[in-house]
């Protein structure tokens, strides 16, 4: 039992009420240092390409309206690669303006490619692509930054903004 002294009732329900507010914060933070599974969508803007016994898997952590996304994709001996510059869903919608910045890199059994995951609201607010680094500077698709065999795997890591 609450023994109260010349305190009203009312202010220690309020004071009680704002201490749970204050727990409530610290456990949503503490949250946010956690990463989450997610399975991400492949497509492609032309022709979907078909992951067949590809790999394609996501993780996140989310503090308040900043999440952080890593995505591995691997192509298979069934995969097929669509046609059109492809996109990777993202685990929330994009909210912020133009375009987001990360780090992609793409890999065949010989060689690295770095280059940048790339956010445009003018592509998609729910998925990411990128520009991997060859002779030309178009943003990966079936042929681009080369023509995509079993094995070769893509790498993704960005960070944005989502207000949902």
């Amino acid at each position: 039992m609450i023994k109260t002294t010349g305190i009203p009732d009312y202010d220690l329900v309020r004071e009680f009420r704002d201490l749970q507010r204050r727990v409530a914060a610290l456990e949503r933070n503490a949250r946010g240092s956690e990463w989450y599974d997610y399975t991400p969508v492949w497509t492609a803007l032309t022709t979907p390409p078909v992951l067949g016994n590809g790999t394609l898997t996501g993780r996140y952590v989310r503090t308040g309206p900043v999440v952080r996304c890593k995505v591995v994709w691997t192509a298979g001996a069934t995969t097929t690669f669509g046609v059109g510059t492809w996109l990777f869903s993202l685990p929330f919608p994009y909210s912020g303006s133009g375009i987001t910045i990360g780090s992609a890199l793409g890999r065949t059994a010989s060689a690295r490619y770095p280059g940048h995951a790339v956010i445009d609201q003018a592509l998609s607010t729910d998925g990411m692509s990128a520009y991997i680094s060859n002779a030309t500077s178009s943003l990966i698709r079936q042929d681009q930054p080369f023509v995509w065999v079993s094995g070769n795997d893509i790498h993704f890591d960005v960070t944005y903004e989502t207000d949902s």
